[in-house]
């Protein structure tokens, strides 16, 4: 009787370390091109800011004032994660967080202020050190889970073309920034990744997080839905488990959070409400284009703004642009993807920091790379990208408005 139980438990142990190892010879080139392409990323990145800020003298200045390499990340969106995971929403919900206006902190979701203040506590550093942290530990799974949805969908040589989209993009320093970008990526494709392999209550709670990273990717979960659908055959009784698998986790999470709102603030909706205080309200998607036209024209020749505001119109074109393609070419769920991300910008009547979106939808970077085979072509756009973030980062580490 011994030797059955001792040959079971072996037989486990056996099936354990393959699977381990078979998980590893899938992973292995994800994992190393991750560590690898996010810590040059990550110099590069700091390197550049470093200099766009201080000049040639930054790195001089770094030795002696250690603390002025995460310094110059401390803008916009940074400062206000950082308030939220400080003091909580109560104490900033009408934060001056420019010059002579003020905005509501609610409309900022609770996962990454928590997740800073979980880190600098469980660490004991403060907390600009803990939303560095979390933004570089996010990056190299968000590359690696990436590179693997890529790889899944396309092929080894169409995810290296959207690996090198991705980390080129003009928006891409803000996976390191500590706006959360990179926990967003590793939430979203994450969930992407264990839909295709029909995971679906992994798939629902990673879009649940996503919901709770940002309110916006609250869409993943419709996508998931239409990925559920295509395996299973688009019927009923599909929608009903679909549903229940891959939206209630959602439902769950946007409930605890307005509960959260209404005990603290006394509105469980506050959350959208503070939208209109960041001066975004409902509207048709043709605002969207016309203000950001508006903005274009009327910095062009006059300030640099100018070409932000133009590289955030393009991103809302090209995220319509690839919605269309994905629907005739690519997976209806990347296609809903693509088309709800586009409406949850265009509805709003702005297009401020349409570009910074995108890092954070994979199928931006897949669908791309399914267009752009040619490598001239490719280098060519990669390049250029590079240009306009470069641009991008030293606006955005001297206080100028990037996205």
């Amino acid at each position: 009787m011994d030797s059955v139980v001792t040959a079971a438990g072996a037989g486990r142990g056996s099936g354990v370390r393959r699977t381990a190892r078979a998980w590893w010879i899938d992973w292995r080139g994800s994992i190393v091109l991750a560590l690898m392409c996010g810590a040059v990323f990550a110099l590069l990145a700091e390197a550049a800011a470093l200099l766009f800020a201080g000049g040639p003298g930054a790195f001089l200045d770094v030795v002696h004032h250690p603390e002025h390499a995460l310094t110059v990340w401390d803008r916009y969106d940074t400062v206000w994660y950082l308030n939220i995971a400080r003091d909580g929403y109560a104490a900033h919900t009408h934060d001056p967080s420019e010059a002579a206006a003020f905005a509501d902190a609610t409309a900022f979701p609770p996962l990454f202020p928590l997740t800073i203040r979980v880190t600098a506590g469980l660490l004991r550093i403060p907390l600009l050190p803990a939303a560095l942290l979390i933004s570089f530990v996010s990056l190299v799974p968000a590359l690696a889970v990436f590179h693997r949805l890529a790889v899944h969908d396309g092929g080894e040589r169409s995810a290296r073309r959207a690996f090198v989209l991705l980390l080129t993009a003009p928006a891409a320093f803000f996976l390191l920034a500590p706006y959360g970008a990179g926990l967003l990526l590793l939430l979203v494709a994450g969930a992407l990744l264990a839909a295709r392999g029909g995971r679906w209550m992994l798939a629902g709670v990673l879009a649940a997080l996503c919901l709770l990273c940002k309110v916006y990717e609250g869409v993943v979960a419709l996508a998931l839905m239409v990925e559920y659908m295509e395996q299973r055959g688009w019927t009923w009784r599909s929608v009903v488990r679909g549903a229940l698998r891959t939206l209630a986790p959602c439902a769950v999470a946007l409930a605890g959070w307005s509960l959260y709102l209404a005990a603290t603030l006394g509105d469980p909706l506050r959350f959208l409400h503070a939208q209109a205080m960041w001066d975004r309200t409902l509207s048709p998607p043709w605002v969207a284009f016309t203000w950001g036209v508006q903005q274009v024209t009327r910095a062009w020749g006059v300030d640099a703004i100018a070409l932000v505001r133009l590289l955030e119109v393009c991103s809302l074109v090209l995220l319509l642009l690839l919605s269309v393609h994905a629907l005739r070419r690519r997976r209806r769920s990347d296609a809903a993807l693509l088309g709800l991300t586009f409406l949850s910008v265009a509805l709003t009547g702005r297009t401020d920091a349409t570009h910074r979106f995108l890092v954070a939808t994979p199928p931006v970077f897949t669908s791309l790379a399914q267009v752009l085979r040619r490598r001239a072509v490719l280098a060519g756009v990669a390049l250029a990208s590079v240009l306009l973030g470069l641009f991008l980062l030293g606006r955005f580490v001297t206080g100028a408005w990037a996205g």
